[in-house]
């Protein structure tokens, strides 16, 4: 490796280190963006070790930290890079960038909390749905047992449970419509209309 070689290997990295910088990127979060290892960026900012930069690495430093790929090799002064309105312009998409990162943190937190929510409430008509089938069941074979229309309150106990049949019913149906109950459920719809 020439002398030359090793100086652009310098100006290179120590160019990709000032745009880092200018950003406001720690070194995990710029590798991390730049799809790199961190050790990996610490030996091009510090040319160390180093026989081969790879061109995309440049072209996603050049995009990420909006400086030009002529910087980065040390073809252009740096007073356009250090000018404030272009600091400005850059630590102002970092921080919107930094922003929707945060917004989107918060959304996926809620998203997550309201799928707990659904997940319990589906359970929980599930089991009140098996439970409303059973209590069914054992009022039929009750019934079938026992003068049933004799029984003080028998025939209101009865209007009651078909009441609660039929609601159920209607709640398996609205949620085989949405999904949100599996095909097998059809069966209990079935099983009590007949």
């Amino acid at each position: 490796m020439s002398k030359d070689d090793i100086e652009l290997f310098k100006v290179v990295g120590a160019r990709m280190k000032e745009g880092r910088e200018l950003c406001g990127y720690t070194l995990s979060k710029a590798s991390k963006l730049l799809s790199i290892e961190r050790n990996f960026l610490v030996k091009i900012e510090s040319a160390q070790n180093l026989w081969v930069v790879p061109l995309t690495v440049i072209y996603k430093a050049s995009s990420l930290y909006d400086i030009s790929t002529d910087f980065i090799f040390g073809f252009s002064g740096d007073d356009w890079e250090f000018d404030p309105v272009v600091q400005n312009q850059r630590q102002f998409g970092v921080l919107i960038h930094e922003w929707h990162v945060n917004e989107l943190a918060k959304i996926k937190v809620k998203v997550e909390k309201q799928q707990r929510q659904l997940d319990v409430l589906n359970e929980s008509a599930q089991m009140l749905i098996t439970a409303i089938s059973e209590l069914s069941e054992a009022v039929n074979v009750f019934k079938k047992l026992n003068d049933f229309d004799d029984l003080k309150a028998g025939s209101k106990l009865a209007y009651r449970m078909n009441k609660a049949v039929e609601a159920s019913n209607f709640a398996i149906r609205l949620m085989l419509r949405s999904k949100v109950l599996p095909k097998e459920y059809l069966s209990k719809i079935i099983g009590e209309e007949k």
